[in-house]
């Protein structure tokens, strides 16, 4: 596997949650899983990890990129109205029919079938095939919706070769910020220009005007707007 995507911890917990525009708790959920023992149980809930980890410290970098763009497609699936016991149910299912553990960073998530093949149908397929009741009602009741949704986040991802490659964050609606793991150490970049998004808001929180800062960079002033506006803590 290439280290660049796989291998190398970039992103901690919640500098991932950030970029991707989820609840850090919730996003800590999908990475390390969960145990809780309800009131009227004596055995425990345990939820498995749903998210590949690179590295176990806890302070430190944990996740490589394609941990990332695992963490966009979950939050995704999870915006359309997927539990997370239907996502582990399918994962587990892609893992083992694309014979690959990254299945969720997978070109073939998107393509499999053939042409024209996405997201939305590879998860009906998926419930048709297994009888998975949870899936097929959320992609029938809600399949507009649905479709619309995981699409939105599946086109952020930029694959290279059958993998991602990089990725839009989706903290504006508009591709702006890119990430890339081949380029600035994985950090967001302008996508235009690839110039780091750190420095462009050090400088704007700094009290430097916008134009400024914008022909410096060769930015356009609406692009470095709407990260102020939408993604402040971007380089926190």
């Amino acid at each position: 596997m290439d280290e660049a995507r796989f291998v190398v911890p970039r992103y901690t917990v919640p500098e991932a949650a950030r970029y991707l525009d989820v609840h850090p708790e919730t996003f800590r959920r999908w990475v390390d899983g969960y145990s809780f023992t309800p009131t009227h149980r004596s055995v425990p809930t345990v939820g498995k990890p749903i998210i590949h980890s690179a590295s176990q410290k806890r302070h430190a970098p944990r996740l490589a990129f394609a941990g990332l763009v695992e963490g966009l497609v979950i939050d995704g699936l999870r915006r359309a109205g997927l539990s997370l016991q239907a996502l582990r149910r399918i994962t587990k299912t892609l893992q083992s029919d694309f014979g690959d553990e990254w299945a969720l960073a997978s070109h073939r998530l998107t393509l499999s079938g053939g042409a024209g093949r996405s997201g939305p149908e590879v998860l009906w397929d998926y419930a048709e095939e297994h009888g998975d009741a949870e899936v097929l009602i959320a992609l029938d009741f809600k399949q507009r919706v649905f479709a619309e949704v995981v699409r939105d986040h599946l086109e952020r991802i930029i694959y290279l070769d059958d993998y991602a490659g990089q990725l839009h964050l989706p903290l504006t609606r508009e591709n702006i910020l890119l990430v890339d793991p081949y380029r600035n150490f994985g950090r967001p970049m302008f996508g235009s220009t690839a110039t780091p998004v750190g420095p462009v808001l050090d400088r704007i929180e700094a009290g430097e005007p916008v134009d400024s800062v914008a022909q410096d960079y060769g930015l356009d002033v609406d692009e470095i707007e709407l990260v102020v506006r939408h993604a402040p803590a971007i380089a926190a």
